[in-house]
């Protein structure tokens, strides 16, 4: 049962067991011994959360039915709570009846008006209305020639919906025709979609009108006064109101009849001596009988006529033309299998590589990295500089004391410039060797000094590929970082652009719900500015005020489409996502709507901050 019912229903039960409490303290014992055991547990039951369904509350006024003798207070009591569960019901069936009916509403409104939708339509619908057209004709075979040669009689038949209208064929197309605007076959579509938009509002209007009567109307079961007989006759007239209300559901005659009954229950009280029990709770267990069978009965025929076409008649097409598609593209996939299996092992092959060698791989040297310092790049070991510095070394205090005969602390202080990088002895003698290449090469030092040159470039060499190697070193875990920044850069893209894709389809399946939602939010801030009570300022404005009868019934009908329009935007937020908690705080929003504590200025209020705050309503 939806919040807003159920939380009316607990109220008025609220207040009978106060009226029930506060009047009636004790029992006698005949009265217990009476049947007291079952009236208490079916009136516990009766009290529960939990509405109980048609047929708990059928099986308890027949058993109540059977019971003689139970004219007391506990007896009403039970029948005024039977009287609460059935309204409930009806209130709940009645609301509930509107749903579809708004949906058939705005599926005739995203048509109209839109050519190639019209079109799309009546492409759909062929079938449906050939078949109709046909089969009308085989049951009168002996009048074929004439049927078919009758443009009203094949209108008729293929759009039914005129057929509820008194009109004439070649006056219609010549008006058509006239106009210029439309061709005539697509002008009647457009036609048969108007006229079932506006008996569906019409269908909505009649419920929306018995919906504001439910609320206006609700049993009342306050007392003021005290006494037992006061509990009972109050009890006693406001389940006689509560029965000739669903009496007037269960066979409307007038499109007045719900103001006519508001303003016989608003000036009539009846005399709990009139009031037969029997009588009432046989009228109860009418309406538990009938009801769920009207409510069927309106609904099927309002949305067979009216409603949205069927599953089967919305989706032949798309079916029809997938399936030629899909056998199309079954034969060229089984044509081409090799390729397409080769395919697919080489993209998920180049996938697998693509995350193992270039995304699991480098980020796993970077952990490395960052745990084990010991290993890292070198390009060359710290013993092999020593040792090519220590040969140079010797080679050039070895030459120096051969040649030059230098002292122990000559050669000392050359051994310390020859680790600092001077040899410039060498050099010297280098430069008159080279005086006399030939004669040097093979009598002199010129050899020995060029391969002592040799052996300082390699040392030199050596210190070059040191300072690379720290500098290596240095900035070893952002060349870590560096390998790795590609794929992981490829891999964002590829997960953002997957993000991207799964958003926008929420996104658009969130703006998709929230045009009806914006619209319907519109309809209710209509309704609530329409429905503001406005003060004659002057003298003819109180004459020329509406009366009362039409004013309840205005009333009536401005409750029920609030109602209707409240019940419809429940139905959407189911479809809105629990992500955030959008839905519970869009709920929050609709719960405001409903308090009737809150004025019609605070509810149009409300309607602003929601417009404002969801971005979905926002156009």
């Amino acid at each position: 049962m939806d919040t807003f019912i159920s939380e009316q229903i607990k109220r008025l039960d609220t207040s009978l067991d106060f009226a029930f409490t506060k009047h009636v303290q004790e029992y006698s014992s005949a009265q217990q011994a009476n049947g007291s055991e079952f009236l208490v547990r079916a009136t516990q039951e009766l009290s529960s959360t939990t509405p109980l369904p048609f047929e708990k509350v059928r099986d308890y006024l027949e058993q109540f039915s059977q019971t003689k003798g139970t004219e007391d207070d506990l007896g009403w009591l039970f029948i005024g709570k039977c009287a609460l569960a059935v309204y409930g019901h009806v209130f709940s069936d009645v609301l509930n009846l509107t749903l579809p009916v708004s949906e058939s509403i705005d599926y005739w409104n995203s048509i109209e008006g839109s050519s190639s939708r019209e079109m799309y339509y009546a492409l759909q619908t062929m079938p449906f209305r050939l078949y109709t057209l046909f089969s009308d004709a085989m049951n009168r075979v002996q009048s074929i020639p004439s049927l078919f040669s009758s443009s009203d009689y094949l209108l008729t038949q293929l759009f039914p919906v005129h057929s509820k209208k008194s009109f004439s064929a070649r006056r219609f197309f010549q008006l058509s025709s006239l106009q210029k605007r439309r061709p005539f076959l697509l002008q009647m579509i457009h036609e048969e979609i108007r006229l079932k938009r506006e008996a569906l509002e019409k269908f909505r209007s009649d419920q929306a009108a018995n919906l504001g009567m439910l609320l206006m109307a609700s049993p009342q079961f306050n007392t003021h006064n005290v006494g037992p007989e006061i509990f009972r006759t109050t009890v006693a007239n406001q389940v006689k109101q509560s029965v000739h209300m669903l009496n007037v559901l269960l066979n409307p005659t007038k499109e007045q009849q719900q103001a006519e009954t508001l303003t016989q229950l608003s000036s009539t009280a009846t005399d709990r001596d009139a009031i037969n029990r029997e009588q009432v709770v046989a009228d109860l267990l009418q309406i538990v009988e009938q009801w769920p069978e009207v409510r069927k009965s309106n609904l099927g025929a309002v949305q067979a006529s009216h409603g949205i076409p069927s599953t089967w008649m919305r989706y032949w097409i798309p079916i029809t033309v997938s399936y030629f598609v899909g056998q199309w593209s079954l034969r060229y996939l089984l044509k081409r299998r090799g390729d397409i299996i080769q395919f697919t092992q080489e993209f998920a092959s180049t996938v697998y590589d693509f995350l193992t060698n270039w995304v699991w791989d480098p980020v796993k040297k970077v952990w490395e990295t960052i745990r084990l310092k010991d290993q890292r790049l070198g390009l060359l070991s710290k013993q092999g500089l020593q040792s090519d510095l220590a040969s140079l070394e010797r080679m050039v205090v070895g030459f120096a004391k051969d040649n030059m005969h230098l002292t122990e602390s000559d050669l000392a202080k050359l051994a310390i410039d020859i680790r600092e990088g001077d040899i410039s002895v060498v050099l010297k003698e280098y430069e008159k060797e080279i005086k006399n290449p030939l004669k040097n090469v093979i009598l002199g030092d010129l050899l020995q000094a060029i391969l002592i040159q040799i052996q300082k470039t390699k040392v030199d060499v050596d210190l070059a590929m040191s300072a690379l190697d720290k500098l290596l070193k240095s900035n070893e875990l952002n060349f870590a970082f560096l390998a790795v920044a590609p794929s992981m850069l490829v891999t964002w893209a590829s997960a953002s652009w997957l993000k991207d894709i799964l958003q926008g389809k929420s996104k658009q399946r969130m703006t998709k719900t929230g045009l009806p939602i914006h619209e319907t939010l519109r309809r209710i801030e209509r309704q609530l500015i329409i429905r503001t009570p406005q003060q004659p300022s002057s003298e003819w404005q109180q004459r020329t005020m509406i009366s009362e009868k039409d004013r309840l019934q205005a009333d009536c009908e401005t409750q029920g489409l609030l109602l209707c329009e409240i019940h419809l935007l429940r139905a959407y937020a189911t479809t809105l996502p629990t992500r955030k908690n959008t839905r519970a705080r869009f709920l929050e929003d609709i719960r405001d709507l409903e308090n009737p504590n809150l004025t019609n200025t605070q509810k149009i209020q409300t309607i602003a901050r929601m417009c404002r705050f969801w971005n979905f309503l926002s156009k």
